[in-house]
């Protein structure tokens, strides 16, 4: 059942495991060669020499982090990667974390601006409103004071015709 063909025509499922296992083990061999096998050389106290090649004084980078004392060309290609990367990583956070900062204190100075802005509004309404009581009194006193004018003008006026009469 495995081994039949697909109706598309298209490789078994042995057949597509089988390139899938070639194609690992031929890029394994081509990048580390022997030494793939020879890792659990060496003692593994301290972590020294626990992942180190066989005949190597120092340990590799998989157990120093390092690249000084790689075994193969490949190996310090890939270990310089992964600094560089490793150190990209790190002021790519830096930068970020600055960042972020930065808008926090410009959150902060909005906020603020906004605040003392909203203060300045209420305080001037308040002002306002105490001159518009102040006109308003200032007003019903003018009115009150032409109300009497006027009833004082009317009773002259009566009194202007009862003696002309």
């Amino acid at each position: 059942v495995i081994m039949r063909r697909r109706r598309n025509g298209g490789p078994t499922l042995v057949e597509g495991v089988g390139c899938v296992v070639l194609l690992f083990s031929v890029i394994v061999v081509s990048t580390r060669g022997s030494e793939l096998f020879d890792f659990w050389s060496g003692s593994d106290e301290g972590g020294e020499g626990f992942l180190m090649p066989e005949g190597q004084a120092e340990p590799s980078v998989f157990a120093t982090g390092g690249t000084d004392s790689l075994p193969c060309d490949a190996d310090s290609v890939v270990g310089r990667k992964l600094t560089k990367a490793l150190k990209d990583l790190k002021e790519a956070r830096a930068e970020a974390k600055e960042g972020k900062k930065a808008l926090a204190a410009e959150k902060k100075r909005s906020a603020d601006e906004l605040a003392r802005i909203r203060k300045e509004r209420l305080s001037e309404a308040s002002e306002l409103r105490k001159e518009a009581a102040a006109l308003k009194k200032e007003l019903q006193a003018e009115e009150k004071r032409f109300a009497k004018a006027q009833k004082e003008a009317e009773k002259r006026e009566e009194a202007d015709k009862s003696q002309i009469q």
